[in-house]
């Protein structure tokens, strides 16, 4: 049986609007987990809610918001999630840098932007900073930073592309489906 177009129509928009789960794209309102790993063993752990602000201000001497200011001891370090990038920056009143142990960088878990990642990419004004020092999975992004100099003012941001959801790929395929069945039909005599 042949739908017709209005009823066609009328499935498509359901469809559309009629989700059983809210579709989401991006990180804000989701927790994040980062994990900063230096030398071994150490390492420590911070479940951030990411929101519209900076995620995490360390001021200096293992003072901040997070434990991961217990390794990042310079003061103005500051950790931004947003919705789609992760971002670091160091605004300081002399040069700063990290240390030439290996490991030494940052781990972010957990990461869902609505779909998983397929793609990083980065900006940065970092000397040596470059793509070999960043990997990625389906759910996570690691940065090694090991060595790095930061001079008084330096950042990095990382720029996530994430596969859409399945949800989403089903809506595209049923407006196809409908702009199919639209063909003109040959008219009657």
């Amino acid at each position: 049986m042949r739908l017709s177009p209005a009823a066609l129509l009328t499935a498509v928009a359901a469809s559309c609007f009629f989700q059983p789960t809210p579709s989401r794209a991006g990180l804000l309102g989701t927790t994040v987990t980062l994990n900063y790993n230096y030398q071994t063993p150490a390492r420590t752990t911070d479940s951030l809610l990411v929101t519209a602000g900076v995620e995490v201000t360390c001021t200096g001497g293992g003072s901040g918001n997070a434990n991961v200011c217990e390794m990042l001891t310079a003061a103005n370090q500051y950790i931004d999630v947003g919705d789609l990038s992760i971002g670091y920056s160091y605004v300081g009143s002399q040069p700063g840098g990290f240390n030439v142990e290996e490991p030494n960088g940052m781990t972010f878990l957990n990461l869902d932007p609505g779909g998983p990642i397929t793609d990083v990419s980065l900006a940065t004004g970092i000397a040596g900073l470059d793509m070999s020092r960043v990997s990625f999975t389906g759910s996570s992004v690691s940065i090694d930073m090991h060595g790095l100099s930061l001079g008084f003012s330096n950042s990095f941001t990382l720029t996530l592309t994430a596969a859409p959801e399945p949800g989403t790929l089903a809506i595209l395929a049923t407006g196809i489906a409908a702009m199919i069945s639209f063909r003109r039909r040959p008219a009657s005599v």
